[in-house]
């Protein structure tokens, strides 16, 4: 077997599995109707987000490491309307130094990308940054992973079906998951195997999140100037509960 590949060494790929998988969207430009429309989106990664949102009207500046995805995320912005490409701004940036002119309305951390930041000087020097770029009054979202017991068993979970996609070729995709939890990093590692259709072995991508809880997201914000507004447990706008698949959590800067 292949040694795992990043999911970021593909971003095609990430691009065809990930590009439907909008439950975010509504949620987050009604967010932007109650705060502004000037937004600032970490880790945009191959622009799952962001070239709706500018779809949709919003201003937004991108950010991420990652030059692979960036470049993919270009090469798809230059299919929209000029109307759209002026609203959207693509930056190569390490979110834990943010350094950009700007101040937003609306900073977004989303689809769990807060596990890709480590804990204590990291998770502060992000939080920090995403105060020093709102405006007053502005607000930032961080979606963070409430994964269940059978993503987080210590042996692993067993190897299953996660999805069929298609490529921009029309090939069906098949991919499968496997997940292994180490509580003494507190890192969840997600294994997953695409199954390609043609005569190729099995591509075998991996990543590993850490699983920050709420509350030390909390402090680390409110160390940072950010009061915390209200946290979800959904995109639908329900409650947070343990039991949530998602904690959305809504910090304002008030100063």
């Amino acid at each position: 077997m292949q040694m795992p590949e990043s999911p970021y060494s593909f971003p095609r790929l990430y691009a065809s599995q990930h590009r439907q998988q909008l439950p975010d969207l509504q949620f987050y430009l009604a967010l932007a109707g109650q705060t502004g429309s000037d937004l600032l989106e970490l880790g945009c990664g191959t622009g799952r987000l962001s070239l709706p949102l500018v779809a949709h009207g919003m201003r937004v500046t991108g950010v991420d490491l990652d030059p692979h995805m960036l470049a993919f995320a270009r090469q798809e912005a230059a299919a929209l309307p000029e109307e759209q490409r002026s609203l959207l701004r693509l930056v190569q940036m390490d979110v834990c130094r943010l350094q950009l002119p700007d101040r937003y309305d609306l900073v977004l951390f989303p689809y769990h990308s807060i596990g890709h930041i480590g804990p204590g000087t990291p998770l502060q020097q992000l939080a920090e940054g995403c105060a020093r770029h709102l405006r007053v009054g502005g607000r930032c979202v961080l979606s963070l992973l409430q994964p269940d017991d059978e993503l987080c068993r210590p042996d692993g979970s067993e190897l299953r079906h996660l999805e069929r996609f298609c490529d921009p070729d029309g090939h069906d995709i098949d991919c499968y998951e496997s997940t292994r939890y180490s509580a003494a990093t507190r890192r969840l590692r997600f294994d997953w195997f695409y199954d390609l259709a043609d005569d190729r072995e099995m591509l075998h991508i991996s990543n590993e999140l850490f699983l920050h809880t709420g509350e030390e997201v909390q402090q680390a914000c409110m160390a940072a100037g950010l009061q915390l507004e209200r946290s979800y447990g959904d995109f639908d706008g329900s409650p947070y509960t343990p039991d949530s698949p998602e904690l959305l959590q809504i910090y304002r800067r008030f100063h």
